[in-house]
């Protein structure tokens, strides 16, 4: 892979990460809206907190994976984005993505119903 495909990786993860970082900040930011209030501490839906955990952990794979891609543009011979340095941070970024964005529906669906 060039260095645009590379590039192109790159800039994938980053949307990742900031889509991971705004789900989380804008549900934290109103968890006491839709939390109950017990013994003066805010309780919220299960599923947002595994959402919250799982969107931190897509976040830091995201870090993973841009460090490796950055490995590989430093490097003389530029390496394919699809290697195993890149690949497997990448993958568990967008399996963490798809879980927390999962539990962010399933707890939003839980409070409407």
């Amino acid at each position: 892979m060039s260095v645009d495909g590379n590039r192109a990786a790159a800039d994938t993860v980053k949307q990742v990460i900031a889509l991971s970082t705004g789900i989380i900040a804008l549900t934290i930011t109103f968890s006491k809206q839709f939390g109950t209030v017990e013994e003066g501490k805010t309780v919220v839906p299960a599923a947002f907190e595994l959402a919250w955990v799982s969107l931190f952990l897509s976040v830091l794979f995201g870090v993973w994976g841009l460090m490796a891609i950055t490995g590989n543009l430093n490097q003389s011979n530029v390496p394919s984005a699809y290697g195993g340095n890149v690949v497997i941070p990448s993958a568990l970024m967008f399996l963490a993505f798809l879980v927390g964005l999962g539990a962010t529906v399933c707890g939003g669906f839980a409070l409407v119903s």
